[in-house]
Order: C-alpha cells, then structure tokens, then sequence
C-alpha cells in the first residue's frame, strides 16, 4: 500500500509539472533556405520543416537527395535545425553549415546523396554560454552567427575571431551582412526600422523608418556595394536609400506584404518578392524588368524567401513560396522546377502557465528560468537598469542568467521581470539576493 502511495505521489507531481500537449496537422511552410551552384547543378537547401532538406535540379525537376534530422546528443530527443548556408570548400567540397540552437554543424554533402552523408565526418561546434544561433551566413570567406547574444565571425577551423554586440532578437533571418564588408542591416519590424550597423565603429550608426502592419516576419535588406545604396521593401513600396537614411526612389509594388530583395548576377538588376510573386528591375531607375504573379501556382503559394544564383552561365532565382519552392528563369521569370510543401508539423504545441524560477549558481549570479512564452520568441530580463535579452525554446521556455552587485550589507530583495518580445506575456519574481562578502 505504501509503495502504491508513493507511486501516486510521484505520478502526481510528474503531472502538475508537465506540459499539456495539443494536436498540430497543418502543412510546415517553405519560407527560406539557401541555393548554389556546384559542379554544374543547382542545389538547394532548407531547414523549414525543421529537418535539414537538400535537392538538386535535373533537368525541370527538383530531386531531393538528402534529408536530415537532429537529435540532441545528451537527451536523445527531436530538435529542430534553424538554418542552413551551402558552402564550397578550398578543398572543393560542398558543405552544409546547419544552426541547431545552441550548435551549429558542418556536413559535408559532396555525393549529394543520403548515403554519401553516412561516409562523412561532421563537425559540431558548441558554445559554452547560453547563445542561440538562429542564421547561418558568409562574410570574406568566413562563417558568421547570428545568435541571441550577438553576431560572431569563425574561421576556417571554426574559432571565434571576432563579434558585434548587434542583433535581432525577434528574428535573426532579418540581420544581413553587406557584401562591401563594413555595414550590417536590421530590418527590426517590431519597431518598423532598418538599422545600420558599422562594423568599423562597432555601433548603429543609422535608423530609417519602413512601413509594416506586422511586428514579425521575415524581411531582407540589400546594399549595393558599389554605389552604396540600400534597397528594402516594406508592405507598399521597395524603397532605395542613401547611407544617411534619405529615399533616393521607391515603386509601390502590388502586394500587401513585403520580403525579401536580392541582387541579380548581372551587376544591373535586383529582384524582390511581394507574396504575390517577384519583380525583376533595374536598380538604376527601379523600372520593372520582368515579373511574375506566382501565388498563382497554387492555392497557398505566397513568394518570400529568394535566391540568385547563375548555374553554366544561366541565371535561375529560387523563391521560397510558401506551398512550394520554386526555380524560376532568372530573365523570363518562368517556372522550370518545383517541389511542393508535403511535410506535416507533427509537433505537439505546448500550453502552460508562465513562470519564473531563481537558482543561485555563483556568488552573485542567479540563473533564472521561465516559460509559457511563445514557441522560439524573444524574452527581454529586466532587473535593476539591465536589460538581457534571451529566445524562448521549442516549449516556450528560457534561461537567462543575471549578475548582482556584490554586497558588503544586509541582503536585498531583487525584482526580476520577463516579458515576451512577440507575444507581450510578463511574469515578475522578487527574492532575496544574498552576495555578502562579510563573514558570518
């Protein structure tokens, strides 16, 4: 009887501490990726349906050869990859740099082949304090992070060598290094700005004012690096800058909604996408080129994430559309390929109160850790005049920790508030830091 008593004792509290699982069976969209050219064939990458999903192009079809899940190393349980960036080596091989939260990995892919993957060595590269690395991009040759806690530059043996206290919270699929090597764009649409951030001086040294009805979303700037213009869209017009933030020209485009804005090979031409479809111009003058109304495909296409890249000599612009990904004629905008959206987002949604719990880890750092957030939103920790900033996980929870003056008196009450950068949702704890240096 007394075994059955602590069985349900323990039962119990198991359960009060559990989140409550809902059913989830809609389609995982195709929003962004990355796309290259290697050995004469287009190959295309995502992390959308949080595997990581590899194709080729042969001939008018896109043929996925790899497709790779994520397993946490210690618990063993299902995680989701962030990102992805396709690299070529100096060696000449082809690799895939995945995010996977608090890692980030380097497969190398060169068969393009499921089991050509088995054969390779991977690398796995950790951080020892909480960062969260949400985009995986390219800057001179080197592999950059963009994470919860700032933008670091690795080289090839994948060391730190430098990082910008500079980031998106929100979304770091809006942070975009430019290719002259200097600036960083920031389309912040929570506060509806593109920052500029100089690598040089190490600080934003530019905030323009951009016009979107959402306070997330993925949106990506461009700077021209030859005549320094950027380019950015917003839900009514694709607006061209100077670097001290005036509007040089802009064209109202014929969607609601604006995304992403990449540059054409060609040296002359940009393209951006509306949700409608994307728009080919000429960056000179912002006169249309070409476009094409790809919502048309199929019910749900909603053009986003874009990608030029020039395969024997011949443009294509892949256009992460929602319902599909789709490989577009770079001059004519036709469609030559796709591969529609069929993965189902089998995970359970997790609901819970919010908390918030202290654990003193050093003389005078407290780890705090909270939930009932929003799945993968930025949390903002304020205590005292400090204001940290974390992402909340697959299950809505976070961990920050906060650092407390050392104290030669009495210990003080210290009032900590997280509140959800996206959702709005606040919790407050006050408890009694105890960092006295007097002896008792």
């Amino acid at each position: 009887m007394m075994k059955k008593k602590i069985l349900a004792l323990a039962l119990l509290i198991l359960t009060i501490g559990v989140l409550i699982p809902g059913a989830s069976s809609k389609t995982l969209s195709y929003y962004a990726g990355d796309a290259i050219s290697y050995r004469g064939q287009l190959v295309v990458a995502t992390t959308n349906t949080n595997n990581l999903e590899i194709w080729k192009l042969s001939g008018s079809t896109l043929v996925k050869v790899i497709t790779l899940s994520y397993h946490d190393p210690i618990f063993g349980q299902p995680k989701p990859f962030y990102d992805v960036l396709l690299d070529i080596g100096g060696n000449g091989r082809l690799y895939a740099y995945a995010s996977a939260g608090s890692s980030f990995y380097r497969y190398d892919i060169t068969s393009l082949s499921q089991a050509g993957l088995a054969l390779t060595t991977t690398r796995q590269v950790s951080n020892p304090i909480w960062d969260w690395y949400g985009r995986i991009t390219k800057l001179d040759g080197n592999i950059v992070t963009v994470g919860a806690k700032g933008i670091k530059i690795w080289n090839g043996n994948l060391d730190t060598i430098d990082t910008f206290n500079f980031t998106n919270i929100n979304n770091s699929y809006n942070v975009r290094l430019a290719d002259n090597s200097r600036y960083i764009l920031n389309i912040n649409s929570a506060s509806k700005t593109l920052e500029v951030f100089d690598m040089q001086q190490r600080q934003v040294v530019r905030v323009v004012s951009l016009n979107y009805a959402k306070t997330d979303g993925n949106h990506a700037a461009y700077l021209d690096p030859s005549s320094n213009y950027i380019y950015a869209i917003d839900d009514n017009k694709l607006k061209e800058f100077n670097l001290n933030g005036e509007i040089v020209n802009s064209f109202t485009h014929k969607g609601d909604q604006g995304f992403d804005v990449v540059p054409s090979s060609n040296g002359q031409d940009i393209y951006f996408s509306d949700g409608v479809g994307v728009v080919k111009m000429n960056k000179n003058n912002l006169q249309t080129v070409n476009y094409n109304f790809t919502y048309k495909y199929e019910p749900n296409s909603w053009a986003m994430g874009l990608k030029a890249v020039t395969v024997n000599g011949s443009e294509k612009l892949v256009v992460f559309d929602n319902a599909n990904i789709l490989v577009l004629d770079g001059n004519s905008l036709k469609k030559i390929a796709w591969t529609q959206a069929m993965a189902i987002d089998t995970r359970p949604v997790f609901t819970e109160n919010l908390f918030l719990r202290e654990t003193r880890t050093a003389l005078n750092v407290y780890a705090i850790t909270g939930g009932g957030f929003e799945v993968n939103e930025g949390v903002k920790v304020q205590y005292l005049d400090q204001t940290l900033t974390a992402k909340a996980d697959g299950q809505g929870r976070f961990k920050a920790n906060v650092l407390v003056p050392i104290s030669t008196s009495t210990p003080t009450r210290l009032n900590v508030t997280a509140t959800g950068v996206q959702s709005g949702k606040h919790y407050s704890i006050a408890f009694p830091t105890v960092t006295s240096t007097v002896a008792k």
